[in-house]
């Protein structure tokens, strides 16, 4: 496994992509803890055409990477058309991970930082996950191939009962809990049976991201030339895929933005999960 920038020598490069690679421009940069690294590689003459001519490449320490590498594996095996970057290598162990993969910076960017994303951004992300959860909606073998799906066939069976907290929460917080906003939660814990059968039912889950807010998404350059990709799976679990539509408007919207996108982008993803094969 690659543990220091230094170790991506042209002949492991050359190794893993079967062409041989003469030398190797290195950028890189270490946000949120891993390190991340531009590669332009030269190649000698008897190289594959198809050789890519730019890759990025991602390490961490620690055990964060292991379901990202599980993932981008899994894909290899069980082949997909979600939208997703070519691996050329991956490799986790417990001090660490790495993946060597596709560079889209040529063609995509994430949206701007702290900045909410355009419509047609949140419209490409909605339809990327579409065809995530609906390609993988009910798929118990592959769900337990990628090893999260420990429980019986029967379906979920972890506790949804939160009243309890919610009585202590209640009481510690008192009147200065908003009557509205009281409403709400009392709301929410009635229909909290109801929800969680969707979570008993097989058909009903799928793989999620686990992540799925709009600055892990890259987006084309170019708007509708390309599909926006999903990156950084390192939270990724089973559950229902609209925990990842309500994710990111949930926890980065303002209550303004909500009100006026949300309605369009889940009736868009709705479309989208039809169309892709589910319902």
């Amino acid at each position: 496994m690659i543990r220091a920038l230094e170790e991506l020598t042209t002949e492991w490069l050359s190794a893993v992509l079967d062409s041989p690679v003469e030398a190797v421009d290195i950028e890189s940069s270490q946000p949120f803890g891993s390190v991340n690294a531009y590669l332009t590689l030269t190649y000698g003459d008897r190289a594959s055409p198809d050789a890519p001519p730019r890759l990025f490449f991602k390490m961490s320490s620690g055990q964060d990477g292991a379901r990202e590498v599980r993932f981008y594996e899994a894909m290899q095996d069980h082949g997909s058309d979600v939208p997703l970057s070519k691996v050329y290598a991956a490799a986790y162990a417990d001090d660490g991970f790495h993946l060597l993969m596709d560079d889209l910076s040529v063609t995509h960017k994430a949206a701007d930082q702290e900045i909410p994303p355009y419509r047609w951004q949140c419209e490409a992300a909605m339809d990327t996950l579409a065809r995530l959860h609906a390609r993988w909606r009910g798929d118990i073998e592959f769900l337990r191939a990628m090893d999260k799906y420990p429980l019986a066939d029967t379906g979920w069976t972890f506790d949804m009962n939160m009243a309890p907290a919610y009585t202590e929460f209640l009481e510690w917080l008192g009147e200065r809990l908003p009557p509205r906003t009281q409403a709400i939660y009392e709301k929410v814990i009635e229909s909290l049976p109801r929800l969680s059968l969707r979570y008993r039912d097989v058909s009903m889950l799928t793989l999620i991201h686990g992540d799925a807010h709009f600055w892990n998404f890259l987006y084309p350059k170019v708007q509708g030339s390309h599909p926006a990709y999903l990156i950084d799976w390192e939270a990724l679990d089973v559950g229902t895929g609209l925990e990842d539509v309500a994710y990111g408007m949930v926890l980065f919207w303002t209550a303004e933005r909500r009100s006026r996108l949300e309605r369009g982008l889940v009736e868009r993803y709705h479309r989208g999960v039809i169309r892709a094969g589910g319902d």
